[in-house]
């Protein structure tokens, strides 16, 4: 069964060029394959207000493994992740993709919305322009998805405790996203 990593944090005093330079370089490439992730998603808020990173996994092996391979590059990373100037997590999930919808892969600068809470999130509005909706569920059981649309996605979450509007900035191997 697929599984997945969800970082979200608030931007506290960004760098956001210096983060969108990672995701596009080397570095990043390299770290993705350390760390066995098949495909990886890069969102930032609406009004810069939260970045937002989801890789998938062909496993939960290799999900929960994913920091401890990437400790070879530990020495490369740190200093760049510091680069990025200062965020404050809000969400950070590991478990398993419930199902998935992918009409197109997402492209860089499509809208995205990213929520997380402890109920089961509400289906998406019908009639939305999908190109990729994704549900997660963590295994401390929080329910997550990331929906990405060629036209703002519509959809709402009372009880999320983090729901957030955004836009695509990065993909990589967006065709192999569940």
């Amino acid at each position: 069964m697929r599984a997945f990593h969800l970082r979200v944090a608030e931007a506290v005093r960004p760098d956001w060029e210096a983060r969108r330079a990672f995701y596009s370089g080397d570095l990043a490439r390299r770290s993705l394959e350390a760390m066995r992730g098949t495909s990886r998603l890069v969102i930032e808020g609406d009004g810069l207000a939260f970045g937002a990173v989801l890789t998938f996994f062909e496993g939960e092996r290799d999900a929960t493994l994913a920091e401890e391979r990437l400790s070879p590059l530990h020495a490369e990373l740190e200093p760049t992740m510091r680069s990025f100037g200062e965020f404050r997590r809000v969400v950070d999930l590991t478990g398993t993709v419930l199902g998935a919808i992918r009409v197109n892969a997402p492209a860089f600068g499509m809208p995205a919305l990213v929520g997380a809470g402890l109920s089961d999130p509400p289906p998406p509005i019908p009639g939305q322009q999908t190109a990729f909706l994704t549900r997660l569920r963590a295994s401390d059981r929080t329910e997550a998805f990331v929906h990405v649309a060629t036209a703002p996605p519509r959809d709402t979450w009372p009880g999320a405790t983090f729901l957030g509007r955004g836009v695509v900035v990065h993909v990589d191997r967006g065709d192999a996203m569940p």
